[in-house]
């Protein structure tokens, strides 16, 4: 959890940075901004609460099978295409 948390405090100003850079650049797409902020900002809200409030046991089990799952996805992608 404590690594967890550094990691979102280290991200927040390298976001802010890059999206200032993207700003001055010119390559900012706001258009249906609201419907990929407001769900993200929901689900932050409820993956703290659950990193919070769930065993870290639970927690790493349930990382462990999106990996896997993630990389069968992967996988079968990848043999499909050849």
């Amino acid at each position: 959890k404590i690594a967890q948390c550094a990691n979102l405090y280290a991200f927040v100003p390298m976001s802010l940075a890059a999206l200032k850079t993207h700003a001055n650049n010119g390559l900012l797409e706001t258009k249906g901004l609201f419907w990929v902020v407001l769900p993200a900002l929901i689900l932050s809200a409820l993956g703290t609460w659950a990193a919070g409030a769930l065993p870290s046991s639970f927690l790493r089990k349930g990382f462990g099978i999106f990996l896997i799952v993630l990389a069968m996805i992967g996988g079968y992608r990848a043999l499909k295409n050849d």
